[in-house]
């Protein structure tokens, strides 16, 4: 009896996040916003690990589940998706510490020049540390993040980034962010 405490004990250690970069892409290679999350596992989360993270139900199958294997490259990981209002879960397993999610989402609203995307981060997990990184689209102005990000950089592609760390956050902890920037043509950051 005494050799199964430890055993249970260690089932019930919940998942965590150590850190999440979350990248937001608008209009990058295709319509909508190119969503990434990178992910890396606290050490105190077992593995393998039962993963299960929520992405808006609008985007349908994400474009990439993957874990990154040691030397750095990235592997495709199976995946289960299933649909619960206006969200998708994505449940995995996971053998690695280091993930990668990406999708598309189409829901960035474009009028005439002016476009408009919320996004939100639904709290599956605690994290660690969440940073968030925002692409300024080619030829885009009059560009407005909320809550504010400060003022961009100029990446070595000629792109403007925007950055914040949020921090830590605990399970349950939802973070919202919109932008909207106007953008004369239909040219992706990509081209």
């Amino acid at each position: 009896l005494m050799l199964l405490i430890p055993m249970s004990a260690q089932a019930q250690t919940p998942i965590s996040m150590e850190t999440v970069g979350i990248d937001l892409w608008p209009e990058h290679d295709r319509p909508g916003v190119l969503v990434i999350y990178r992910i890396t596992l606290s050490p105190l989360t077992p593995l393998p690990a039962d993963i299960s993270l929520r992405i808006p139900a609008v985007v349908g199958e994400p474009y990439a589940v993957a874990g990154r294997q040691a030397e750095g490259s990235l592997f495709n990981i199976p995946y289960t998706p299933q649909v619960s209002g206006i969200w998708e879960s994505i449940m995995f397993t996971a053998d690695v510490s280091e993930l990668q999610i990406e999708y598309y989402d189409p829901t960035l609203e474009i009028e005439g020049q002016h476009r408009q995307f919320d996004f939100v981060w639904p709290g599956d997990y605690a994290v660690g540390n969440l940073s968030i990184q925002i692409q300024q689209p080619f030829d885009a102005t009059a560009m407005l993040i909320s809550p504010s990000f400060g003022a961009g950089i100029v990446g070595g592609d000629g792109l403007t980034y925007y950055n914040r760390d949020v921090g830590q956050l605990n399970a349950g902890q939802m973070i919202e962010i919109s932008l909207e920037y106007d953008k004369a043509s239909d040219t992706f950051s990509a081209q």
